[in-house]
């Protein structure tokens, strides 16, 4: 019986140390979800100041028709395409590369960012890895 009680203490001690380092962790943890909120809004809220930015370049850049298309629908064919660099190209001049390789470091930071937050996602949300 000794020798039974012997074994079980250190399991007792162990469980409950456990239990104190689940506590200490959820604890911590119960923070995390405004701080992903929190980080997730600063997000949108610089995605969509960039995106206003592109909107008005698009509108300087391009016909009424044309820009209202683009800036209507986020997936538009036209976005994907090869000569929406021409007239864009044309409109920015000399800062063209510097604003195709900013354009190129949001969308790669961007995809960074959901990529990491997607850990992170609500339960009830359905989580798809950027391409």
């Amino acid at each position: 019986m000794a020798e039974l009680a012997l074994a079980i203490v250190p399991i007792f001690f162990g469980a409950i140390k456990g239990f104190s380092v689940i506590r200490e962790k959820t604890h911590m943890l119960r923070h995390y979800h405004k701080e992903i909120r929190r980080l997730r809004d600063k997000v949108d809220v610089q995605s969509r100041c960039f995106r206003g930015e592109i909107y008005h370049l698009i509108i300087d850049a391009f016909d009424d028709h044309t820009a209202q298309l683009l800036i209507r629908d986020d997936e538009h064919a036209y976005w994907k395409s090869k000569d929406l660099e021409g007239p864009l190209g044309q409109h920015l001049g000399e800062l063209r590369p510097e604003c195709w390789k900013a354009i190129d470091e949001v969308k790669l930071a961007l995809t960074s960012i959901e990529t990491r937050l997607s850990v992170f996602a609500e339960p009830d949300m359905a989580v798809s890895r950027p391409e």
